[in-house]
């Protein structure tokens, strides 16, 4: 990896960490929410402005488990689908934030966004599987319906309630 600037999470996308070591990451502004495997999540966490690709990769290999050479190649491949889809970006000064990570091993596999909800995104491989825009579910689609499920209030994703655009 020949970048050494440090990647950083764009602080308005949520991530929602679930019981299985998976994540759901999702952006308020336009209701896209992708799924995040274990390893997607620990890269995540280093997206803070501390950490450049070198640092995230020997992170990575100090944490998880049968980490392949391609490793390297899908670190950067799944940064830059971050920041193509404005999820991250690049910090020019480093913060204060610290990382706390758990005592346990991770199995390394590919880390990527899995597409969970709908989306009315330019971006390649965003959802289009939108409600009409009459429908009486939220403006943001199946992503609210997934994402109420899991206890995020529909007054947070949509405004005052499910069905109103807020």
């Amino acid at each position: 990896m020949a970048n050494d600037k440090n990647p950083i999470a764009n602080p308005g996308i949520v991530l929602r960490e679930e019981f299985d070591d998976w994540a759901v990451l999702f952006d308020p502004d336009s209701g896209d929410a992708f799924g995040l495997s274990p390893v997607s999540v620990f890269i995540w966490k280093l997206l803070d402005g501390a950490h450049n690709d070198k640092d995230i990769l020997k992170k990575l290999r100090e944490n998880c488990e049968s980490v392949p050479e391609e490793a390297e190649g899908d670190i950067r491949e799944f940064i830059n689908d971050l920041i193509e889809r404005g999820f991250a970006g690049y910090e020019t000064t480093v913060g204060e934030k610290k990382l706390v990570m758990d005592d346990k091993k991770l199995t390394y596999e590919k880390p990527t966004l899995v597409i969970l909800g709908a989306s009315d995104s330019e971006v390649p491989g965003a959802s289009d599987n939108a409600e009409p825009k009459d429908s009486a579910m939220c403006d943001v689609g199946q992503a609210a319906s997934y994402l109420c499920g899991l206890g995020f209030s529909p007054a947070l994703l949509c405004g005052e309630g499910a069905g109103d655009k807020g």
